[in-house]
């Protein structure tokens, strides 16, 4: 009873002051005054929708130092997957850019408003048939896509090469050179070559699971953490049909796990099956950088600043986030603040 009150109360403020202020108006107050009551910071941020009026530059970029690979499934609703294009198109850095989907996808949309790109070149559609075996959440079209654009991409090579998602925005305004930073700033006297990639989606405590959201690095590095066979396991064939912590997910070894596991494997990267394996594998092959640092917005997750920002240091959802990875790769493994190893195997 007194729930529902509250709430008859606040959604009868709410209806009134947007009567008279627009939501624009209201949000910078109300993300300052959320500011000013908490010891951390949040970041209220429009994403627009670029396409709206397209600007084209008719000046010719004729030697390209990145390739942004777009792969997954064309989102229509508010021109999801052309913004994605448009914020790589809308600059003029020296990239290209190719959409690899499916076949049955509807590409009119973007054919229609990005035909300058496509005729001079710097965009390119590819569609390929779905693999019978679409894998343990789709990792398989995932994998396949991506494959399908480096064998598009014979001959067409240049220094750098950026795999992102068809659902996920780079609001910077110039979004590889950006990456470029991260990358020339961390690979600097490296014995290993290295790969880019983001801190969402790559936790701590799952061992060896890079997230796959986006890769950036040498172009003969990023095909080859892509050059992988499908998977054809199903779930009631794994070790853990349902897992219930992430020493069980890490045992399964599938999507993430399992395109990370293969890549060390094709690098000759000799490696402890642990915790302590698993990181020190990500400050040898691997970069890290936040969303945030990177303008990527995830529209499931579109807040910079989510729940899991403020775990606790023992949550199984810890991410492995820039300022953790320094710490790693500055400091060793051993100033890391480890849990005791029988809490991590129950994780």
């Amino acid at each position: 009873m007194f729930l529902n009150i509250r709430y008859s109360i606040k959604k009868l403020v709410c209806e009134t002051m947007f009567k008279v202020f627009s939501l624009e108006d209201v949000l910078p107050l109300f993300f300052a005054e959320l500011n000013s009551q908490s010891g951390d910071t949040f970041i209220y941020r429009k994403v627009k929708d670029m396409t709206m009026n397209l600007g084209f530059s008719r000046t010719p970029i004729m030697n390209y130092i990145f390739t942004v690979i777009v792969q997954g499934p064309v989102i229509a609703n508010k021109n999801l997957t052309l913004n994605v294009l448009f914020d790589f198109l809308k600059s003029q850095e020296p990239s290209q850019v190719v959409l690899s989907t499916w076949v049955g996808e509807d590409t009119s949309e973007i054919e229609r408003r990005l035909i300058v790109y496509i005729e001079s070149g710097r965009l390119s559609i590819i569609k390929a048939n779905k693999p019978a075996a679409p894998g343990i959440s789709n990792i398989n079209l995932q994998i396949m896509s991506v494959r399908n654009a480096f064998d598009f991409l014979k001959g067409r090579s240049t220094k750098y090469a950026l795999k992102v998602r068809s659902d996920q925005r780079y609001t910077l305004s110039n979004p590889c050179s950006n990456l470029e930073d991260f990358f020339v700033r961390y690979s600097k006297q490296s014995q290993f070559r290295r790969i880019l990639i983001t801190s969402q989606n790559t936790f701590i405590y799952r061992n060896f699971g890079a997230s796959d959201f986006l890769q950036f690095g040498e172009f003969v590095d990023v095909e080859d953490f892509w050059n992988v066979d499908l998977d054809l396991r199903e779930s009631a064939n794994l070790s853990y049909p349902f897992p219930r912590n992430m020493k069980e997910e890490s045992r399964n070894g599938v999507c993430e796990i399992y395109l990370t596991r293969k890549y060390l494997d094709r690098v000759n990267y000799t490696f402890e099956d642990s915790l302590r394996g698993s990181l020190k594998a990500f400050t040898d092959l691997f970069i890290l950088v936040d969303p945030g640092q990177i303008g990527l917005v995830w529209t499931k997750y579109s807040f910079d600043n989510s729940e899991r920002d403020y775990l606790p240091e023992n949550s199984p959802f810890l991410e492995l986030t820039q300022e953790r990875w320094l710490s790693l790769r500055e400091n060793g493994l051993e100033s890391f603040d480890l849990p005791e190893r029988q809490e991590i195997e129950n994780r």
